[in-house]
């Protein structure tokens, strides 16, 4: 047995060791505290970043695919119009202007063709195409310049919307029903009723000429 001085020391030195443990344990606890606390912060102080950046970046992002959408979509899926006419006296071209511009209040990329201007080879551009001429003679269509357009392209047009329109001055438009029954019987596909004006459209006939118009997107 040890005697009570050596016990006295050896309780003395167990007990130093005991606290120093003790504290180191205390520290390593705290260490830890303050590290996990280092954690959740980094952790919120990024969640609350990248919330931040996204919240930034989303709605560029947004506009971005936006604008893409827009632009492909204008791209595939923007339609072609043509409207071809001959017009003695300035009435059957007010009425393509505003078949004109019915399709193109559609979203069609339209073009303006006199009949002298157009022919077959101009009809596989043009998803839509509007051919307008004046009753003529014995109520018959401008017969030097577009009735042997007319006969060449009537033809080609299959797949195509097609409408028909013109101004006369007499009669009751029996040169539009001859038209329009010659159109059927070369398998033209009429997308809407044709439009007829008595001399100068009015704007009842103007506005039936943007319905074809449209009718042709």
């Amino acid at each position: 047995m040890l005697p009570v001085s050596s016990r006295t020391m050896v309780g003395t030195a167990n007990a130093s060791v005991h606290g120093r443990c003790m504290e180191m344990l205390h520290m390593r606890v705290k260490l830890l505290q303050d590290t996990a606390s280092a954690v959740m912060y980094i952790t919120d102080y990024g969640r609350a970043a990248g919330e931040a950046y996204f919240s930034l970046l989303s709605p560029v992002r947004t506009a971005a695919i936006q604008f893409y959408q827009f632009i492909t979509g204008r791209r595939t899926k923007m339609s072609k119009v043509a409207v071809v006419y001959w017009s003695g006296t300035g009435n059957t071209e007010a009425m393509a202007n505003s078949v004109a511009d019915g399709a193109r209040a559609a979203g069609a990329d339209v073009k303006v063709f006199t009949s002298a201007e157009f022919g077959p080879a101009d009809i596989a551009g043009f998803d839509g195409i509007a051919f307008g001429c004046p009753a003529m003679g014995a109520e018959v269509l401008e017969e030097s310049e577009f009735q042997p357009l007319w006969d060449d392209v009537k033809i080609k047009l299959s797949g195509k919307k097609v409408g028909l329109f013109g101004s006369y001055g007499w009669g009751s438009g029996e040169w539009m029903d001859s038209w329009a029954e010659d159109a059927k019987m070369s398998n033209v596909s009429l997308a809407a009723d044709p439009v007829i004006a008595n001399n100068e459209p009015d704007d009842e006939a103007k506005s039936a000429c943007e319905a074809l118009g449209a009718a042709l997107v």
